[in-house]
């Protein structure tokens, strides 16, 4: 009897148990097609019901069955909209105690389950092949070993830093971004606490992480647009009334260029020949400068570029071996409106006898103004080009194949990557910066978890990468602003953006939840960005010093308190104060740049100060100048100090009769600017520095 009891108890809790899990999973399941459903707009728009329908638990991962009524063959899912879902679900892992989340469906052949990466009708991914040139030149791969400039864009001053990051590449992906869902453009991620993921992601790395690296003398690309300037002007050698002329011997190049030809003539010692580019700029401003160039064995590798900009003069040497037909980036400028400013590249080489090329140059990031790939019949997005996501970019970047969003940005890098040298291919590195979204808070970072189908492996290096950014993220982001931020750990995933990475270590960091309101106050303070990006930053070199032994050196913060004095004699005495160190901050500075202008927005290559913080300056009479100060050390060169002026009297005059203070100190959430952008997403918070 005793016995009996227990039985029937047993079995009345069992079936209490199970109607309670059948009750958790169907609460679960209508959770996950909610999300989908609510999501919908800013998804690949699909024309069959997807619809999660069966869950389990196994080994720490919640598996989610998809269509479990239905089979289907490999490639016959649109991989725009199955790549989008595991970063979509992967809230779920927390959600039910799990380390990841794996999606499912069933493979018609084998009649097995699949994860839903295999499904994808994706494009073959295209191998990079040297377009052969008749150009009558020896290709002569590398023949000066001496040139710096060789692997990397680096020239005089101001435009190309040195530091501890030198000969290392990193490949930036901010994620999302304007993309055509065949119903149009729209953003990704939606209106959340007054900001968009899309937006949030590529101020920050455009503002304030490329240009830490950039300091820190790291080549550094990204797989959506840097120049945050609307305006684009683009001078081609073909059409002649877009501002191109030349001086002494050129010829038309063998193959195409970029708007049909370019041109060629013979590297020398001595200066023969130069095309002149004038772009007609309209609007004031500062523009990232790019060139494109029919790459070859054949070219010289350090093809000087003079940019004139606003009277100002910088050079700055590329490398026209590699990275054929696409827009590599020389720096960014200040130019004023009018035709006072030319960017003119010379024949003078160090590798006499090599191909100079001219073909294109560009100035500024413009607006988009190509169709989707696929949507071809809808339009362009007529959005900034920066806003738009890695998808439109690629394309634009020539890209040869039309691949969906999230896989296109590590494709790209590698296929982009795969132009460069050895060096610089064995020297990369990828990463992606997202906000998060499910109902949590603080960050956490991925790696490839190698669950995707036919990918097993993850990129040597990448585990190191991850553990390096997200610890320094958390270090920093607990010392220098929130005590209790949420570490919320290092997680790996089959997220497509890091699955296909096959050479380069690669991680994925999710830094806040956007969907939180307190989180989302974070995001919107400049201050807090920027703390990230140094995080990143710093993240990286650490990865890079415990691979391959290079300088842990921080580069250093901007100086401060820095005072212009006007001293009689035409002569100004410049003085600032040291910056921070330790903590949170760069390392000391060793030395420091004075830059000077006049007109406080367009500045001339540097002046180096070797030691003490202070300058005299001696310049014209009854001239004002402008002025701004920057450290340097082993480690690189700080972001640049307020920019002070003063102005030098007439001769004899001693008085000085004017005191200017700059009374701002800091920039915090206030300096967002509400813009209505679309009808969709409504007025959203835009960080325009």
């Amino acid at each position: 009897m005793y016995k009996k009891f227990t039985y029937l108890l047993l079995l009345f809790f069992l079936i209490v148990f199970e109607g309670k899990s059948q009750s958790n999973n169907t609460n679960l399941l209508n959770e996950i097609n909610s999300l989908l459903q609510k999501e919908k707009t800013h998804l690949p728009a699909i024309t069959f019901v997807f619809k999660a329908d069966s869950i389990s638990k196994e080994s720490d991962f919640l598996n989610i069955y998809f269509n479990i009524s239905k089979s289907y063959m490999k490639g016959s899912l649109p991989a725009d909209y199955i790549e989008m879902l595991p970063e979509l679900l992967i809230s779920f892992a927390e959600k039910t105690q799990t380390k990841s989340v794996l999606l499912f469906a069933k493979d018609q052949q084998s009649n097995t389950y699949k994860t839903l990466d295999y499904f994808g009708n994706q494009p073959n991914r295209p191998v990079y092949t040297p377009v052969p040139n008749n150009d009558p030149y020896e290709a002569r791969v590398g023949l000066n070993q001496n040139v710096v400039t060789k692997v990397f864009p680096g020239g005089t001053g101001s435009p190309i830093p040195t530091g501890a990051l030198a000969g290392k590449t990193v490949w930036l992906s901010p994620g999302h971004g304007w993309h055509n869902t065949g119903s149009g453009f729209i953003t990704q991620r939606g209106t959340t606490n007054e900001i968009v993921e899309d937006f949030t992601t590529i101020e920050s790395i455009d503002n304030y992480l490329i240009n830490y690296l950039y300091n820190a003398g790291a080549n550094v690309w990204s797989v959506r647009e840097r120049d945050v300037n609307t305006n684009e002007i683009i001078v081609d050698n073909d059409v002649p009334s877009s501002g191109y002329s030349e001086t002494g011997s050129w010829s038309t190049g063998s193959i195409a260029g970029y708007g049909g030809t370019y041109r060629v003539a013979t590297a020398s010692a001595t200066e023969t020949a130069t095309a002149v580019f004038v772009p007609n700029v309209t609007q004031s401003g500062l523009y990232w400068v790019s060139v494109r160039c029919i790459a070859g064995a054949n070219r010289a590798t350090d093809a000087a570029f003079t940019i004139i900009h606003s009277g100002d003069t910088s050079v700055v040497k590329v490398n026209q071996e590699i990275h054929s037909d696409t827009w590599v980036y020389l720096g960014q400028f200040y130019f004023t409106a009018g035709n006072i400013n030319k960017v003119i590249l010379s024949n003078k080489s160090l590798e006499a006898g090599q191909a100079i090329i001219a073909d294109a140059v560009r100035l500024g990031g413009g607006i988009g103004n190509m169709p989707d790939c696929v949507n071809t019949t809808q339009g362009v997005s007529g959005k900034a080009r920066y806003d738009e996501s890695a998808r439109q970019y690629a394309q634009f970047q020539k890209y040869p194949t039309c691949t969906e969003d999230v896989t296109v940005r590590p494709k790209y890098s590698e296929y982009e990557l795969s132009k460069g040298t050895p060096a610089e291919i064995n020297n990369a590195v990828y990463v992606a910066w997202h906000t998060n979204a499910g109902g949590g808070t603080g960050t956490e970072s991925y790696i490839y978890d190698g669950t995707g189908s036919g990918r097993p492996n993850v990129t040597a290096g990448s585990t190191e990468l991850r553990n390096y950014i997200h610890n320094q993220l958390i270090a920093d982001i607990r010392a220098g602003w929130k005590s209790s931020w949420t570490d919320r750990g290092l997680k790996t995933a089959n997220f497509g953006e890091l699955r296909e990475l096959n050479t380069i270590p690669g991680t994925l960091i999710e830094l806040a939840f956007h969907d939180l309101a307190a989180d989302a106050t974070e995001l919107k303070h400049p201050e807090f960005r920027r703390l990230a990006a140094r995080a990143f930053y710093k993240g990286i070199l650490k990865f890079f010093n415990n691979r391959d032994g290079i300088p842990l050196v921080y580069l250093p913060e901007q100086p401060t308190n820095v005072v212009a004095k006007n001293t009689g004699s035409n002569n100004i005495q410049l003085s600032w104060a040291a910056p921070v160190t330790g903590g949170i901050y760069g390392n000391a500075a060793t030395g420091y740049r004075v830059y000077v202008s006049t007109n406080g927005k367009s500045f001339k290559d540097a002046i180096n100060v070797s030691s003490g913080t202070t300058y005299s300056f001696t310049g014209n009479a009854q001239t004002t100048y402008y002025f701004k100060i920057t450290a340097t050390n082993a480690g690189g060169e700080s972001f640049a100090s307020s920019v002070v002026a003063a102005r030098t009297p007439a001769l004899g005059v001693t008085t000085i009769p004017y005191l200017i203070v700059d009374g701002f100190d800091r920039i915090d959430a206030g300096a967002l600017i509400p813009k209505v952008e679309s009808a969709a997403l409504g007025t959203v918070k835009r960080m325009y520095l």
